[in-house]
């Protein structure tokens, strides 16, 4: 476990900022900002978006990191979680998960269980 998880497990906080980042989101979407403005991930029912910042891409950086274009499950919401900890040290909290994911319960506890299982 890297120290950023770590540290977001301990504090269970809505989110973790540990670069100047910010977590928001309305029940739909979620949106992740660098700490320079820059909207580095979106999540919603349209698919994933992880992305370069603007500094970045206007220093020759290709824009996309993980981008998805389908309808995403419990499985891409953990892959744009761990996505936007890996690359910007946020930790998006469950909290902010939408509530088209959120509302499928049943399918989450057998999810969280696999991971559990399988990541300790």
């Amino acid at each position: 476990m890297t120290p950023a998880e770590t540290l977001a497990r301990r504090l269970h906080a809505d989110q973790v900022d540990l670069t100047g980042g910010t977590v928001d989101s309305d029940g739909k979407t979620v949106w992740v900002h660098a700490s320079d403005g820059s909207c580095v991930g979106r999540f919603s029912r349209f698919g994933i978006d992880l992305h370069t910042t603007i500094t970045e891409q206007m220093n020759g950086a290709s824009e996309c990191l993980d981008c998805t274009h389908e309808k995403p499950g419990l499985v891409e919401w953990r892959r744009f979680q761990r996505g936007t900890l890996d690359h910007y040290g946020i930790m998006v909290a469950d909290d902010h998960m939408p509530r088209f994911l959120a509302s499928n319960a049943p399918a989450r506890k057998v999810l969280e269980r696999a991971l559990r299982e399988r990541w300790g």
